[in-house]
């Protein structure tokens, strides 16, 4: 193998992904969702919904179905969809009503077929409704979002905590067993003084953010609650702020913890408050979980902040069972290597399965910390999220992947979501049906501004035969879906994909001869992420699971590119992506690298060191990072930045590695996936690999 190899490595072209991305981006400006594969999760168009729901919010593995179960189990490809549903970069249609299926409760869309008399037939259970439909708009889209009614909401009640109070507590007036419903959206933090490092360095930058307009705009109550043994928190009195202090035995908080987010000056009170304490005492797991329970309960959705480090055993499964509108997000300091890791330590799941985010810190470095807190604060977010997804004839679900526990299969609820969220469905077929299929995902959620609403997702997808199947897949859609799949199940990426060609060869291109390679066009590209996948050092789970699918193909295959490509171009859309290999690095030049989470910039050895020193300085954490000023490299390097973030609507840490200086340049030399990488063979000799398995099979 090794022989052949050598002599034939310089006759083989390996796929170029980055090529294929940048081809793919400049095709055509539009796109018309009744041509369906549709552009790569990487690529902007602007999209004109012609039957079929927005690519933007749904993406299907393959676009024409097989005609039966056996087709589909031979070929070996996963039949996913894999839902955005609060994706920014689509439009929904606004309708005043629903009209429903009396049979199956699926919605009127696009897809129904209207009869003479007005009655209709239902595309997903193809079953006859006698009474008229009501809204004859709705017809007409295939993407729509209408409100609901508001649900009756009672006074929440709480038990009393008894006549046991100090003083203080008694004349709190905190301790009632009624109080008013919250109808918007609270956001909470959440303050561990046992993490004393981690506490003090938020605390500025949570005030920043609350005078931030678009935090204002999202969450107009904030409170804040200091974890101390007990809990203490703070309440507005005669216009001065008051400290309220509770025993961990009665913890009882209400909506009178609650500022107006745009109230800065009782704001910095409690941060300077805050700021003063020095008393450390062990939270007590009974206090945290009440809190949270108090919240969910007195507000129509919440999002919590929590800063702390302690490991601590929490039944998230039950806390989780009564609390289905609130997000909890962990800021802890990573303590794998000091503390021995307990298996009861169970913080990281309730937040994982409250749809949160985990954001772990080295000691006493932060740098992370203001843009990870404004990835969750200054984000448009959806609460309460309830699926249900319906699909004709032949097809059915056999999984549902998501940050949940509630992921079965005739409902999935989710206590949050932004626009990068997905939610993933795992379909089968049985038996044999040529007919069309269709699919509707129905989602009620409760929006940023308190209303209940409910969008509705659908799709068409014809069936044919196994040339027809391959010739309209989504590489990067399987990619994903492989992915989340594996996470679950440990499966093999690389046998999965294996199969896929043995399968394409011996149906639709058995005349090649057995010494010629040969890949389906519509998913060539996929050797070049699935060799990745296995270069990766570390893989975060939890992350990968709310990873939609460009971020998932980013997260294995980098864009790269050049400092100077960009300055020529000015917009990244037109700026060629580098392939990823030492030798697209020119000693000479700047590199940004972005793999959706954080932005490398990479500077060779031969870069001008006066150059470098305009660029870059040393922060007070010690760290380089990129200088603010008007002069032309800063504005473009800044520029850069910002249009990442922009794109993944979120701020990214940026390290600065200097070839030879910097302790962070193996971290992106690992990027360079496809050279050989931990002993593992390089892209060419990959694809050569992978050959000689399919000839096998």
């Amino acid at each position: 193998m090794e022989s052949f190899q050598s002599k034939n490595r310089k006759q083989i072209k390996a796929p170029d992904l980055p090529e294929e991305i940048y081809n793919d981006q400049n095709k055509t400006i539009g796109y018309s969702t009744s041509n369906p594969p549709p552009f790569l999760s990487t690529t902007e168009r602007i999209v004109s919904e012609a039957k079929n729901s927005d690519p933007n919010f749904m993406r299907s593995t393959m676009y024409t179905f097989p005609t039966s179960e056996y087709t589909l189990e031979a070929c070996g490809l996963p039949l996913s969809l894999i839902f955005t549903p609060f994706n920014d970069k689509g439009v929904f249609n606004l309708i005043s009503e629903l009209d429903y299926c009396k049979f199956c409760r699926s919605c009127v869309n696009c897809f129904t077929a209207i009869n003479n008399n007005g009655s209709f037939t239902c595309n997903i259970c193809q079953k006859l409704n006698d009474s008229p439909i009501k809204n004859k708009e709705n017809i007409h889209f295939s993407s729509l979002e209408a409100l609901l009614p508001m649900p009756l909401t009672e006074s929440p009640k709480f038990k009393n905590p008894g006549q046991n109070n100090s003083a203080e507590e008694a004349s709190s007036e905190l301790f009632y067993p009624q109080v008013n419903f919250v109808n918007k959206p609270v956001f909470i933090f959440m303050f561990d003084m046992m993490s004393p490092n981690l506490v003090a360095s938020s605390l500025e930058i949570i005030e920043n953010l609350t005078r931030d307009k678009n935090f204002q705009f999202l969450y107009e109550k904030v409170g804040f609650l200091v974890m101390n043994g007990g809990i203490m928190t703070f309440c507005c009195s005669n216009g001065h702020v008051k400290k309220i202090r509770m025993p961990c035995e009665v913890p009882f908080i209400s909506p009178r913890i609650l500022f107006d987010s745009s109230d800065s000056h009782s704001i910095s009170q409690i941060i300077d408050e805050i700021k003063k304490f020095k008393e450390r005492k062990t939270m007590e797991c009974n206090v945290f979980v009440d809190c949270v329970r108090h919240i969910s309960a007195f507000s129509v959705a919440s999002k919590i902040a929590v800063f702390s480090s302690q490991p601590l055993y929490i039944n998230y499964e039950d806390v989780l069972s009564d609390v289905k509108n609130s997000c909890i997000n962990l800021f802890k300091i990573d303590q794998a290597d000091i503390l021995p890791k307990k298996p009861n330590n169970t913080f990281d799941e309730l937040s994982f399965y409250s749809s949160g985010s985990v954001f772990k810190y080295s000691q006493n470095n932060f740098a992370r910390l203001n843009a990870d807190i404004e990835s969750i604060a200054l984000v448009k977010a959806a609460f309460n999220v309830d699926f249900v997804l319906k699909a004709s004839n032949n097809v059915f679900k056999n999984h549902v992947i998501g940050s949940t526990l509630y992921d079965n299969l005739t409902f999935s609820h989710f206590n949050h979501m932004t626009g990068n969220i997905p939610v993933t469905f795992g379909l089968g077929i049985s038996g044999i049906c040529k007919a069309t299929k269709y699919v509707q995902l129905q989602i009620k959620f409760t929006d940023y501004d308190g209303t209940r609403k409910m969008r509705l997702l659908n799709h068409s997808f014809p069936t044919g035969l196994p040339s027809q199947v391959f010739s309209n897949l989504s590489f990067d859609t399987i990619f994903a879906a492989l992915v989340k799949r594996h996470i679950f199940d440990e499966s093999d990426l690389e046998k999965a994909l294996t199969s896929f060609l043995v399968y394409y060869r011996s149906k639709c291109s058995n005349n090649t001869s057995n010494s010629q390679f040969v890949l389906p066009e519509s998913i060539k590209c996929l050797p070049a992420l699935i060799q990745a996948f296995y270069k990766k050092n570390a893989i975060e789970k939890s992350k990968l699971v709310n990873f939609n699918v460009e971020q998932n193909l980013r997260y294995f295959y980098p864009r790269l590119f050049s400092l100077s490509e960009y300055a020529l171009k000015s917009k990244l859309l037109e700026t060629r992506q580098l392939r990823l290999s030492v030798n697209s690095l020119n000693e000479e030049d700047i590199y940004i690298l972005e793999n959706s989470q954080t932005i490398f910039i990479y500077v060779p050895r031969s870069v001008d060191r006066e150059f470098v020193r305009k660029l870059f300085k040393t922060d007070s954490n010690g760290r380089l990072c990129v200088i603010k000023s008007e002069d032309e490299e800063n504005v473009i390097l800044n520029n850069i930045i910002e249009e990442i973030n922009t794109h993944y609507n979120m701020g990214m840490n940026v390290e600065v590695c200097i070839a030879g200086d910097s302790l962070n340049e193996p971290d992106f030399l690992m990027f360079m996936c496809e050279d050989s990488l931990n002993s593992l063979p390089d892209y060419v000799d990959y694809i050569f690999k992978l050959h000689f398995k399919v000839q096998k099979g």
